[in-house]
């Protein structure tokens, strides 16, 4: 008995016809694909968040944000607030360095400031953290007492980082004054009349919102704005 053994293959001219379909279907699938078009903000929008949006200028000068896919196109004219704010955060993908350090700050779990932060005063703050020199920094990281972190970004909170940058370079100087002079802080918690002041320096002196000054009684202070206004 002659048994002819069983084959369920497909003819080599029967398998490339049925791959040849197969492509076709599959680039015919992918023709059909449609992006969502780009939607138009309104004047009441809820802001993308920092990490994960990519934003890009259109032709006509309106800034245009995507994330997971879609894209939205906004108008100064509609929703100045979210237009400087992606403004904003295009110039920081212009910046690598800045960038760079956001992101890292991101991925730490640090929280990085935005239009609602606010500079703590001198008193909260324990210390400031940056790289290379703090007066050609483009990140300033302040900590709280408690530990908190607010990484502060230039090109991000511009204003907040001006300030910031001021009075991490008033520290600064008050530190090193005290430091290397001996001097005592003057903090929020003293008060020098003027007839007991004998001899005062001048707010250029030194720079940074730094003064110092003598006290009758011989005691040597230095003095910052951001921590003690009225004596300053």
């Amino acid at each position: 008995m002659n048994i002819t053994p069983k084959n369920d293959a497909l003819p080599r001219e029967g398998l490339v016809d049925f791959e040849s379909k197969l492509k076709r279907s599959i680039v015919s699938a992918k023709s059909t694909e449609q992006k969502n078009p780009d939607r138009t903000a309104t004047d009441n929008e809820q802001w993308p968040p920092i990490e994960g949006t990519t934003v890009s200028v259109t032709d006509k000068g309106d800034m245009r944000y995507e994330r997971d896919g879609q894209g939205v196109v906004v108008a100064a004219s509609t929703n100045p607030k979210l237009y400087q704010f992606l403004k904003q955060l295009d110039d920081l993908s212009q910046s690598p360095a800045q960038k760079s350090l956001v992101e890292k700050a991101l991925a730490d779990g640090t929280a990085v400031a935005d239009r609602n932060t606010e500079l703590p005063a001198w008193g909260d703050i324990k210390n400031f953290e940056w790289q290379g020199q703090l007066e050609t920094a483009e990140v300033i990281t302040y900590v709280k007492h408690d530990g908190e972190k607010v990484t502060i970004s230039k090109a991000l909170t511009p204003q907040l980082f001006a300030a910031a940058q001021q009075m991490g370079l008033s520290r600064v100087t008050v530190e090193n004054r005290a430091g290397n002079e001996g001097r005592e802080v003057a903090d929020e918690n003293v008060y020098v009349a003027d007839h007991d002041i004998i001899r005062a320096g001048t707010k250029d002196e030194l720079g940074n919102g730094v003064i110092e000054f003598e006290s009758r009684d011989g005691k040597k202070y230095v003095v910052s704005e951001f921590q003690n206004k009225e004596l300053y």
